[in-house]
């Protein structure tokens, strides 16, 4: 089973996401995604809810286990929140539509970092990487 750890963050600056994967075979690499449009911090966290959603479906994870921090976002996507304004609704039907409901190495944790130019909300974007360490081989 694949396990995700995400976490978002924003200030008046701007807006990181954290994302790390573990493997069913221990593999650990981590995703770090850098917001390129304002976000509160609740985005933040959908945001990063988001990527690891995408990566897994693009990594064709049949079982997914999804570790967040944020009591706000694992409330809203169980339904035991309800989605208050606009952009947290449509975050909350995103979610929804990524199919959340439904889803030893030797060499050092691969990093691979991304520059998020619009919210996943949005009209898809193509992302560009900037940096990407696969480690030794």
């Amino acid at each position: 089973m694949w396990k995700r750890f995400v976490d978002g963050a924003s200030n008046s600056h701007d807006a990181w996401l954290g994302v790390v994967f573990t493997s069913p075979y221990e593999l650990t690499i981590e995703h770090a995604i850098a917001l390129g449009f304002p976000a509160s911090n609740n985005e933040a966290k959908y945001e990063a809810l988001l990527a690891n959603l995408k990566s897994a479906l693009q990594m064709e994870a049949t079982k997914l286990m999804v570790f967040s921090d944020s009591k706000f976002i694992v409330n809203q996507v169980s339904g035991e929140y309800e989605a208050k304004g606009e952009r947290m609704a449509i975050y909350s039907q995103a979610d929804e539509l990524a199919g959340f409901a439904s889803m030893q190495n030797t060499f050092s944790n691969p990093l691979m970092i991304e520059f998020l130019a619009q919210p996943s909300i949005e009209e898809p974007e193509t992302p560009k990487v900037l940096c990407t360490d696969l480690g030794s081989s």
